[in-house]
């Protein structure tokens, strides 16, 4: 399997799972969270811990 993480300045993070092998994507993930840079840093850290955690919930996919 091929993982791709893509994150854009929009506050969305996703995740692409690829089956190497076929060349098909098998499972995707998308969170988002706001984030304020340069206030605090802990609490975006936190924030963006609980949107990974949230994204990688249904993962792995169910099997076919």
């Amino acid at each position: 399997m091929k993982l791709i993480i893509n994150t854009a300045n929009k506050g969305i993070q996703s995740v692409d799972v690829y089956d190497a092998a076929n060349k098909q994507l098998v499972w995707t993930g998308r969170a988002t969270k706001t984030l304020s840079p340069g206030k605090n840093q802990q609490k975006d850290l936190n924030n963006l811990d609980k949107a990974i955690a949230k994204l990688m919930k249904n993962f792995p996919p169910p099997m076919k």
